[in-house]
């Protein structure tokens, strides 16, 4: 490896698994080495020389740079493990995995189907830089591939080149960084946000830090905070911070711990590192590894920062890198600025075990378009029999490529619930034999462990009782694909499960999701909303919202019951705890409920009825008879959602259930403050025209000495 420069896959096979741990992390630590292992094998790698996380700690490790990689398992191996390790080699390095003989090794979880273990023992020979020994036999050589030769690519530091960018800072830079820089300073004036993206082992990070320094020399001057996963993740940051400052002649003073840094400071600007769970409050803040801080994070940053500077990888085994660069202007304060760069500065370009990484983890998914013309109504729904997916890896990765197009979070380990679950059923749709569509459907029961009954366990939490015995079919993911959405072939999707469900004696569909951006769909497909959580989703830095269809009698009771309860509980609480969803979206589910009962009642005084009488005369009186609105509001809906305009509708879920303040409503609608008051008033007068044709005002109408009688 050291003469090509590129790296390889080295796979041993054996029944001295410590032994053979402990030697090669001897051998391998003079270049640099880490290693992820069992819990009681750490120490004795710590002792070789590695640094050494168990693999539930692997995440801290991100960002940092290596000569080797070491993957130690009794059993399981994790695809977000193999995905993340290697990402961490440096060029002429290896990627090591030490396992039981073949004989007796099952890498995927216990209990399972055993389609991973022939998926990835399918997929080792496919790297081209591999050797794969085995000692069962005596030592024998499993397969073994030579790298072939290819070009390199231009990525040397110091190059010659004209741009904007200082000269002392262009000889620390790639030609694809020295690029990036030189659009960051064409428009860094304007600019509030900075995201740099690329995938892993561009050079994000030391340009982040190379950028930060530059900035430091122009007079930034106070508190910023580095936001990472960890103290390992930030040392390219700090890396390039230190180079591009010692380059322009700043002063700088650094603070480490344990040799790692953890604080920079010149005279003007002072950066300290910060965890994501860590408050932040400093109008300066940089972000490394933005997808594993979360959506939510960067959202709450952006909402107190005056700047944001961050970085993310776009195919990292997270799966929510490409989701964030997606979303990112609704994320990050605008002007913004996304750069992007293509080209490893860890490694060769083309290198052979990123490409097998990539292709086997699914982690650079690319699905083609379906011919234009294609005719949706040809369209095939099937099972997919998950012996045979096993066996087919092109469907495999067609399946998770199809997923990523549509935006969903791919991360590696999802391999695991594709090829090994049992509860789990995977459903597609051809045209023409061609992938066109999937759903991931899983199974709930009683008994099944937590993981395993998702919205079961948010069903028996919004009853009053507990359904011990439902049973329900949650639809994981469904994708269609880009080209073909909007035409249908979604809602046969859902319609061939449903289907399928009830023939399998599952009363309810269920699903959970972060985007909001999907609910429509949903909604036209029958389904009610029955909880938002209070809690933001990490990936999408929405809240998750989960829906049910009943698909029988008994079933409607429950979910009548279930929607009565989350109504209730909108109407009550929408300015507490779902304050931060869109206005539109509430009004889209309130519109959907369609109940003809009330589902609260409010009473109103007759000294409320004035003020609401008042305030249809002049409108500037609405703040003032706010209480006898919400009270209105609440006794009609969603009663009454069907007879309002959308615009009018979210115009009272903002104002009255959000507590939102007039200019932002103002917002919301692309509308004047007076057009707004005015609009809510109309919905008002519309109210009231309602509750007196449907007797509701009578009803709950107090009088001076008690309540009216109904008539």
């Amino acid at each position: 490896m050291e003469r090509t420069g590129l790296r390889g896959l080295f796979v041993l096979n054996t029944r001295s698994i410590e032994d053979a741990a402990q030697s090669l992390a001897s051998f391998l630590h003079r270049d640099g080495c880490v290693a992820a292992v069992e819990h009681f094998l750490v120490k004795d790698l710590k002792g070789a020389g590695c640094i050494a996380r168990p693999f539930s700690g692997v995440g801290e490790l991100l960002g940092f740079e290596a000569g080797n990689a070491i993957i130690v398992t009794s059993g399981l191996l994790s695809p977000n493990t193999a995905a993340a390790l290697a990402g961490l080699v440096k060029a002429s390095g290896v990627l090591a995995i030490v396992a039981p003989v073949l004989s007796e090794w099952n890498p995927g979880p216990r209990g399972g189907r055993g389609g991973y273990r022939r998926y990835l023992l399918g997929s080792f020979p496919e790297a081209e830089s591999l050797l794969w020994l085995s000692d069962e036999d005596e030592c024998r050589v499993v397969a073994e591939h030579l790298p072939r030769p290819r070009a390199t690519g231009s990525q040397i530091r110091g190059a010659p080149r004209t741009s904007n960018v200082p000269k002392r800072l262009a000889a620390l830079l790639t030609e694809d960084q020295l690029r990036a820089f030189s659009q960051y300073l064409g428009a860094q004036r304007s600019l509030r946000s900075l995201l740099v993206v690329g995938d892993r082992g561009r050079g994000k990070s030391f340009l982040l830090g190379a950028i930060a320094a530059y900035e430091a020399y122009r007079g930034l001057a106070g508190e910023a905070v580095l936001v990472a996963p960890s103290i390992y993740s930030a040392q390219s940051f700090f890396r390039g911070f230190t180079a591009a400052s010692k380059a322009l002649g700043l002063r700088l003073v650094t603070e480490r711990r344990k040799q790692l840094v953890e604080r920079v400071s010149t005279r003007n600007l002072s950066i300290a590192l910060r965890r994501p769970d860590e408050s932040v409050r400093q109008p300066i803040v940089f972000v490394d590894e933005a997808a594993a801080v979360g959506v939510a994070r960067l959202r709450r940053y952006s909402k107190t920062a005056s700047r944001i500077y961050a970085a993310t990888t776009l195919h990292g085994y997270e799966g929510a890198g490409r989701y964030l660069a997606h979303y990112a202007e609704n994320i990050l304060p605008k002007p913004l600025l996304r750069v992007e760069l293509q080209s490893p500065v860890r490694y060769a370009p083309g290198d052979p075990l990123e490409e097998w990484v990539n292709k086997v983890f699914v982690l650079k998914p690319q699905y083609p378009e379906p011919p234009r013309g294609t005719n949706t109504s040809d369209i095939h729904v099937e099972v997919v029999d998950p012996n045979k997916l096993s066996e087919n890896k092109v469907l495999v990765r067609n399946i998770v490529s199809l997923l990523w197009e549509a935006h969903y979070r791919t991360e590696p380990d999802y391999l695991l619930t594709l090829l090994e679950s049992s509860t789990h059923e995977i459903v597609a749709a051809k045209i023409n034999g061609k992938l066109v569509a999937v759903a991931d459907v899983a199974y709930e029961e009683p008994g099944l462990p937590e993981k395993g009954r998702i919205t079961l366990q948010l069903i028996n939490q919004q009853l009053a009782r507990s359904e011990e015995n439902l049973r329900a079919a949650r639809i994981v993911r469904i994708a269609v694909h880009p080209v073909l959405q909007r035409r249908g072939i979604g809602s046969r999707l859902l319609a061939f499960i449903e289907s399928r469900a009830a023939e399998r004696g599952y009363p309810i569909v269920t699903t959970i999701y972060g985007r909001h951006d999907v609910l429509g769909f949903w909604l036209r497909n029958g389904y009610k909303v029955f909880y938002i959580s209070p809690r933001y989703n990490k990936v999408t830095g929405e809240k998750n919202i989960a829906m049910v269809k009943p698909l029988s009698g008994t079933a409607s009771n429950v979910v009548k019951e279930l929607v009565e309860a989350f109504t209730r509980e909108l109407l009550l609480a929408a300015h507490i705890l779902y304050r931060d969803v869109s206005a539109e979206k509430i009004a889209s589910i309130l519109e959907s409920i369609k109940e003809q009962e009330p589902i609260l009642s409010i009473p109103i005084t007759s000294d409320d009825e004035a003020r609401l009488q008042k305030v249809l005369r002049d409108p500037e009186k609405l703040e003032h008879a706010a209480y006898a609105a919400y009270a209105l509001l609440v006794s009609l809906l969603p009663r009454a959602a069907s007879m309002l305009g959308l615009d009018e509708l979210v115009s009272l879920v903002a104002y009255l259930l959000q507590g939102k303040p007039l200019n932002e409503v103002a917002d919301i609608l692309g509308a004047s403050i007076v057009e707004t008051r005015a609009k809510i008033v109309k919905a008002l007068r519309k109210l009231l025209s309602f509750g007196e044709t449907a007797g509701s005002m009578r009803r709950h109408l107090h009088r001076d000495k008690g309540l009216a009688q109904a008539p």
